[in-house]
């Protein structure tokens, strides 16, 4: 199983806003949820105020992190709203948050189209590329090179 975000911690979206958490709001002054978060908010902490620019880089870094995801071999597994950027607004905790926190906002799939597009599309290329999603090793389909005659496939 391969995932970049998952239900525990930041949105992908999150992932590439925020350096750290924002969960004040979970009436725990801050204390919950991971610090480690892996995170980089690419110049500009949040949503307000958002540089063109930075905005730009996030859409990139969330399509990087798409590509990663279905390109790799196994299973991929993607939070629901990441293919249109839905967002937490940093919070990696929102256990406690009925309400537009922890809700998906359907309006930014409109407002996101092209993400969303673009995830379809990595999705489709996934579907028509089998051999990405095999579930064992590469031995009969793939040509092996190496600097030698022959290539060590040895563990070691």
């Amino acid at each position: 199983m391969n995932y970049i975000a998952s239900h525990d911690g930041f949105t992908l979206y999150d992932l590439v806003s925020y350096d750290r958490k924002h969960n004040s709001k979970n009436g725990h002054n801050n204390q919950d949820g991971m610090d480690e978060n892996y995170s980089w908010n690419c110049g500009h902490e949040g949503d307000e105020a958002v540089p063109s620019e930075v905005l730009a880089l996030r859409r990139k870094q969330v399509k990087n992190f798409c590509c990663l995801l279905f390109l790799s071999n196994g299973i991929p597994m993607f939070r629901a709203g990441d293919e249109f950027m839905n967002t937490q607004f940093g919070n990696n905790n929102p256990y406690n948050q009925d309400n537009e926190t922890g809700w998906l906002d359907w309006s930014q799939l409109q407002t996101n189209q092209n993400i969303f597009r673009f995830f379809r599309g990595m999705i489709a290329f996934r579907k028509s590329h089998p051999s990405l999603g095999r579930s064992r090793f590469w031995r009969e389909d793939v040509s092996w090179y190496g600097t030698g005659h022959t290539v060590d496939l040895s563990s070691d």
